[in-house]
């Protein structure tokens, strides 16, 4: 995998997990998702590991759903021209974007 200005390439194959942190906001489902992608390639023994009771707990968030393991179908991931592209490590568990 290589980082590019907008963003990977050489992302074919990669294992990564996705979570998918969802919360009420006045009625309206409001979802994050952290992904492994960048940070591992989502080892199984880690991921078997993930309580999402606690995780939903820990973060306040609704519900916590795992998706994945899951391996990319495409070359590359880059960000449209005008959309925000942020790499950040909560808790050095994931990386999120926005």
């Amino acid at each position: 995998m290589q980082l590019t200005e907008r963003g990977f390439t050489g992302v074919r194959g990669g294992r990564h997990g996705q979570m998918l942190l969802a919360e009420d906001d006045d009625g309206m489902v409001v979802a994050g998702i952290d992904t492994t992608f960048t940070l591992d390639d989502c080892p199984d023994d880690l991921w078997q590991t993930i309580d999402v009771d606690k995780l939903a707990a820990d973060t306040g968030c609704a519900v916590a759903v795992k998706h994945g393991p899951r391996y990319w179908l495409m070359d590359r991931i880059e960000r449209a021209a005008r959309s925000e592209f942020v790499l950040d490590e909560p808790q050095n568990t994931c990386c999120r974007y926005r």
